[in-house]
């Protein structure tokens, strides 16, 4: 049936206002909470009477039905303590609307790029490298002042990070299927739902828009999660051990990969994961800190009241973020697996984690997967 243009147009002005009114929403509840219903929340699951009259008091006067307000309350706030996963959305609630997978990863890559760059210069990274030299006793730093680790950094470690995000090669399954490796190649077709990787082997990232037409996620805020992901996984596979430990670059150890994720993950780790969750996916190391690195770059862009001026994270707003995720972000945007897996009361961990996260290093033969 062909759709008349008066009746495309009402579709669009009605889906348009519909996402509109859900970010609205969103921030009128963040505002609203109290601590005490925080605390319900989290011990519970419950959502407090009092909010839910809020909501239907300010969803009436934007004309908005009320029915089903408690349901939509849970999915704008994500899993909390004792309550049900809310099951995903056939596509993502973002008012980023794609005209396909293709165009938006091609978009993607230069955004990513741009992003991270100026992520990379700016103090807070600096100040970043400093947290994490101190905090892994580098020897090399030990008897340093921070303004001279701070200078290691712009000179040495920033370069390299400015290289890596500008100069990893990127490809599409769409446009390069033919000179794409096959061994690439095979690691989409085992996996229907994978839309990137960065290999090691050639050194690049590898995008699959159809995996994102497959799963109805062609908008650009996913398939900028997949990319920016994929670029940390790049960073993480050139910067080597030597480059944060200098002390080392003598050494056997100097091209010794996982550095940093590897020196979190034995610092931290263990006090962040749930037993439970050891060996799962999101857990390996290398992809915990990618992950984490885009939830803190997102943050940072999008919730920026999260940090002080030393780029470091708030610990009361971390705790509302690890117990209520979805309140934050939308879906897709990131990888929202990642919350079942931390253990919500190890927030000081978490926070001593994610005020370390600047950048990753690692020289693996093993293809990293988004």
């Amino acid at each position: 049936m062909m759709l008349l243009e008066s009746q495309l147009r009402k579709i669009i002005t009605e889906e348009t206002k519909r996402l509109l009114l859900e970010q609205e929403l969103k921030t009128f509840i963040l505002e609203n909470l109290t601590q005490k219903q925080i605390k319900l929340l989290r011990e519970t699951g419950e959502i407090p009477e009092e909010l839910i009259e809020g909501v239907m008091d300010w969803l009436r006067k934007k004309g908005r039905k009320v029915v089903g307000t408690a349901a939509l309350i849970g999915a704008l706030m994500g899993p909390v303590a004792g309550a049900a996963q809310p099951s995903a959305p056939p596509t993502a609630a973002t008012a980023q609307v794609a005209d396909s997978a293709l165009a938006n990863t091609q978009r993607a890559v230069e955004n990513v790029r741009k992003q991270l760059s100026e992520k990379f210069k700016s103090p807070q990274s600096a100040e970043t490298f400093l947290k994490f030299s101190k905090e892994s006793h580098s020897p090399t730093f030990a008897e340093q002042t921070d303004d001279q680790i701070k200078e290691y950094y712009n000179k040495v470690i920033l370069p390299k990070l400015l290289d890596i995000v500008g100069n990893t090669p990127t490809y599409n399954t769409t446009e390069n299927e033919s000179t794409i490796p096959a061994s690439v190649m095979q690691k989409f077709a085992s996996d229907a739902q994978v839309g990137g990787l960065f290999d090691p082997e050639t050194n690049a990232i590898y995008m699959n828009p159809e995996s994102f037409e497959r799963t109805n996620q062609t908008d650009l805020g996913t398939i900028t999660t997949s990319v920016m992901e994929e670029f940390y996984h790049a960073i993480d596979g050139n910067i080597e051990a030597a480059d944060l430990f200098p002390s080392l670059a003598s050494s056997p150890q100097a091209e010794t990969g996982f550095a940093t994720s590897m020196t979190l993950k034995r610092n931290l780790m263990n006090d962040i994961i749930k037993p439970q969750a050891q060996g799962d996916y999101v857990a390996v190391p290398q992809e915990f800190h990618a992950k984490l690195q885009v939830i803190k770059t997102k943050l940072q862009n999008k919730h920026p009241d999260f940090f002080n001026a030393r780029g470091e994270i708030d610990l009361e707003k971390l705790n509302n973020l690890l117990h209520m995720p979805k309140a934050y972000f939308d879906f897709g945007e990131i990888d929202f697996r990642i919350f079942d897996a931390m253990k919500k009361d190890a927030g000081e961990k978490i926070k001593q984690y994610l005020d370390q996260v600047v950048k990753a290093d690692t020289t693996t033969t093993t293809s990293q997967f988004a």
